[in-house]
């Protein structure tokens, strides 16, 4: 059993005096991934193929600095190198959790409530229409939530992937989730408990528009990694 208090102590000692360097690698990524989507038609898409670099490259650095290394800015960019396993990583994640049901059921939901409003300013709508499509919707949108739910705990058991993948750099994408797998099992709810934990941190990051992001995300990427060390440590 993890203990929760522990490897959250840990990780706010272990940011200590890293959050100006964390944050200023935050705001390069913010940059070059916002520049980007600016580019017509293929923005959104070059955003896609940077993000799995940046992600790789940030739990690189979070796991330096639970070694007790000093960050370093350039650091952010450490994932390219490795560009092709972290791409293929998020897009196994993607097809195991079943996200893409997520997303083309809320591409059907959209399309169904577009299709509900354009009904309703119609000159010949009809109030008794209205009933099958209220259904419609209602089911829509409990079947959504069915899927979110699922694909939600799937991905719990690819959450540990990443840092696996950081750390065994001859380790393949398909390696790391199976070995994601193998550490998660039996504690999907641990780590929902852990996440549900700072459930009050993310709440302050929103009413301060974001401001509070700035510790609470340096703060949760640690204890993640910290609660991944454990885990390992447990299983081995």
């Amino acid at each position: 059993m993890i203990n929760r208090a522990e490897i959250k102590a840990t990780a706010k000692e272990q940011i200590k005096g890293k959050i100006g360097v964390l944050f200023v690698m935050a705001l390069i990524v913010f940059a070059i991934t916002f520049v980007v989507s600016l580019v017509p038609i293929v923005g959104g898409l070059a955003q896609m193929l940077f993000a799995p670099a940046f992600t790789l490259g940030f739990a690189m650095v979070f796991l330096a600095i639970a070694a007790g290394e000093k960050p370093r800015v350039g650091d952010v960019f450490n994932g390219f190198p490795r560009w092709g396993k972290a791409f293929w990583l998020e897009f196994l994640k993607l097809i195991f959790s079943g996200g893409w049901l997520l997303i083309v059921w809320s591409g059907v939901f959209a399309f169904m409530a577009a299709m509900s409003v354009g009904d309703l300013y119609s000159p010949n709508y009809e109030l008794v229409a209205s009933a099958p499509s209220a259904a419609t919707n209602i089911l829509m949108v409990i079947g959504l939530c069915a899927i979110g739910i699922i694909v939600f705990i799937r991905y719990l058991r690819y959450a540990l992937s990443t840092y696996i993948l950081a750390e065994n750099e001859n380790m393949t994408a398909r390696e790391a989730i199976t070995e994601s797998v193998r550490l998660m099992r039996g504690r999907l709810s641990e780590l929902f408990v852990l996440g549900l934990s700072f459930i009050l941190w993310f709440l302050l990051a929103t009413i301060t528009f974001g401001i509070a992001t700035i510790y609470v995300w340096p703060y949760f990427s640690a204890t993640m990694v910290n609660y991944y060390n454990s885990v390992k440590t447990f299983e081995v």
